[in-house]
């Protein structure tokens, strides 16, 4: 086959190759992303829940200073009903009293006045009311109705009231699947531009490679006639081909000339018989006078 996809063709190994580190290279990514970014994702929203329930505690002692222990339910909502962890669509803040371990304020508003059902804050309340050490400000995880959760507290307003950040943890699948899904939309992407113009240039290259083929198939046929426009274009190109169409031309150009000369050399031999004939015939002819003289004088 002179035209169409061969196997063994130069473009399609060429294609062939670079795909098969374009797909290396993206995979590779990929897999350093996910392990990378599953490892850390885990501290850094440790962190980051951690800031939140700091920044949303100071909002507490800030209504405390105002209110006391008269904090309308209305201002509760006012700062905290919008208060959400970036990405984690679970997530909420809620308030309890330390003392009495009801909830002061609750994005479900059937729970505000309710006992609060979380053992590690109802822990935390334990150990306030037995006057235990406690750690002011963590991030824990427990179970909760068969599902994992994720919960940053700051202990304020004198150790009255903690302010908790909660999420479930299945988010961060969720969340890493769509990091995922993303990274590998982009690097497919990413990967089909590549090839397209990866099939450009090598179909450019190749174009050019056909025409240097098409003049040493030439050459092979002792078609000596040049194409100028195509000989100027390829001889033009600072590169490999352009090294090969030079060659050739410098061969096309020896061989013109040596062509040239064996013809003007052929012309002139074909002069000397020429030459030599008429004198071996005036020889000839002298030879037979010579003889008829000889034969009158005998």
């Amino acid at each position: 086959m002179k035209n169409g996809f061969r196997i063994t063709s130069v473009k399609s190994t060429v294609i062939f190759i670079t795909f098969l580190i374009a797909f290396e290279v993206a995979a590779a990514s990929m897999i350093t992303t996910y392990i990378e970014f599953g490892g850390n994702l885990n501290k850094t929203l440790e962190n980051y829940m951690n800031d939140v329930a700091s920044s949303g505690g100071e909002i507490v002692e800030i209504l405390f200073d105002e209110y006391k222990d008269d904090i309308p339910v209305e201002e509760w909502a006012r700062y905290f009903e919008d208060i959400h962890i970036a990405n984690l669509p679970s997530s909420y803040a809620y308030v309890v009293d330390l003392n009495t371990t009801t909830m002061l304020y609750h994005p479900t508003p059937e729970k505000i006045g309710e006992p609060v059902s979380n053992e590690v804050i109802l822990g935390l309340c334990d150990d306030v009311s037995k006057g235990k050490k406690f750690d002011k400000q963590a991030y824990v995880e427990y179970e909760f109705k068969g599902e994992t959760k994720m919960a940053a507290y700051s202990v304020v307003a004198e150790d009255n009231y903690v302010l908790v950040i909660s999420a479930d943890k299945k988010d961060i699948s969720s969340c890493v699947n769509s990091i995922m899904l993303k990274t590998f939309l982009i690097t497919l992407v990413c990967l089909v531009v590549a090839l397209v113009l990866i099939i450009l240039i090598i179909r450019k290259v190749m174009n050019a490679l056909k025409d240097v083929t098409g003049m040493v198939q030439k050459l092979a046929n002792f078609e000596l006639v040049d194409n100028p426009v195509q000989t100027n274009r390829l001889c033009g190109k600072q590169s490999e081909i352009g090294d090969i169409a030079r060659a050739v031309r410098d061969l096309r150009e020896t061989l013109r000339a040596t062509m040239v000369n064996l013809k003007n050399n052929s012309e002139k031999l074909a002069d000397y018989s020429s030459d030599l004939a008429n004198h071996s015939i005036n020889v000839s002819d002298s030879m037979n006078s010579i003889d008829g003289a000889c034969n009158e004088i005998a």
